[in-house]
């Protein structure tokens, strides 16, 4: 969301749903920051059939949703520098148990002009997962690290030359 506008937001359906998200934040010509924060929930309904001659566990599975996001830029000279991240903490629940959730995305980026028609944006960015299932004893994560380096020279107002390189680790 454009971190200048506040914003509050409600929602509600089937199965318990309920949820809300607010944020709000500050702009100042190409200085900016923004907070938004998140929670969902789902009552649920059950994930087996009753008919089924076994294995049926009539239970309500539900899920439940905390997130936060932050986004902020700065200019320094005629580049932008700007910084996000994004944090969801997540329970899944399944007939025999359930999952926590749990995701993390950062990124740094500084773009802007280079000159006589160049521009560039070179982005740092960190994302990881961790999905943990006590049930069946399973733990899960993953994580990956990359740095993005685009660089475009606008020929004219409909075509551009585009050169990048990217590097990543999983």
């Amino acid at each position: 969301r454009d971190p200048a506008t506040a914003f509050l937001q409600m929602l509600g359906g089937s199965y318990g749903r309920v949820g809300a998200s607010a944020g709000a934040g500050f702009a100042s010509g190409d200085n900016h920051v923004g907070l938004a924060l998140g929670q969902d929930r789902l009552d649920g309904f059950s994930a087996t059939n009753s008919s089924y001659p076994f294995g049926t566990f009539p239970d309500q599975d539900g899920y439940r949703n905390r997130n936060a996001a932050l986004r902020a830029g700065v200019a320094i000279g005629s580049q932008q520098l700007e910084a996000s991240a994004l944090v969801s903490d997540a329970d899944v629940e399944f007939d025999e148990g359930e999952t926590a959730a749990n995701n993390r995305v950062y990124a740094l980026q500084l773009s802007g002009p280079l000159g006589a028609g160049w521009s560039h944006g070179l982005v740092l960015g960190r994302s990881s997962e961790d999905l943990d299932t006590p049930v069946y004893a399973s733990r899960f994560g993953s994580a990956r690290t990359s740095l993005d380096w685009t660089v475009s020279n606008a020929l004219d107002e409909r075509n551009s030359i585009d050169a990048g390189l990217n590097f990543a680790r999983e």
